[in-house]
């Protein structure tokens, strides 16, 4: 009787633009696909990898498991495929005015504009991402933008120079 050994191949992992995880992996023709570490990519969702650049036949999950089994008789190269993850950012206006919609954003978003609420008697100090105002207002948004921001507020104080040009009397 005649034995047969499946034949292994290369299988080289290109994350494009990922970094990190699993590089290559032997491939045994007709077996699952051997586990693998998966990348990571700021502000992206790893799909899996597959034998097109954008597309094509999926042979490793999200998760970094077998999708099917090794089926090409060729070493070969699996892409990466990602999914932009759609941040969101909720304001509290801490007794605030305004239009205060939630923002939508990705990291391909290269700027918007942060609103600016309004609170009579108060001078707006910048949004923080904690309710106790720790840390320093967002001015720039990353990736770690995300979830709600809190206005923070200075009480007005007005100076005599200001009083003077309302036209009161000090």
């Amino acid at each position: 009787y005649a034995k047969w050994t499946a034949k292994t191949y290369t299988v080289t992992l290109n994350p494009q633009s990922g970094t990190g995880g699993t590089t290559s992996v032997t491939a045994t023709y007709g077996s699952a696909m051997p586990a693998i570490t998966k990348p990571t990519r700021t502000g992206y969702t790893f799909n899996g990898y597959y034998d097109a650049t954008s597309g094509g036949t999926q042979y490793y999950k999200a998760d970094g498991s077998s999708a099917r089994p090794w089926n090409k008789a060729a070493a070969t190269t699996l892409y990466a495929q990602w999914t932009l993850v759609n941040y969101t950012i909720t304001y509290n206006t801490n007794g605030g005015s305004g239009t205060m919609a939630p923002t939508s954003y990705t990291i391909e978003t290269t700027t918007f504009d942060l609103p600016t609420p309004t609170k009579t008697g108060y001078t707006f100090a910048g949004w923080y991402t904690t309710p106790d105002f720790s840390g320093t207002a967002i001015t720039t948004l990353s990736a770690d933008t995300k979830g709600t921001l809190y206005a923070k507020w200075i009480e007005y104080t007005p100076t005599v120079a200001a009083v003077k040009a309302m036209g009161v009397g000090v």
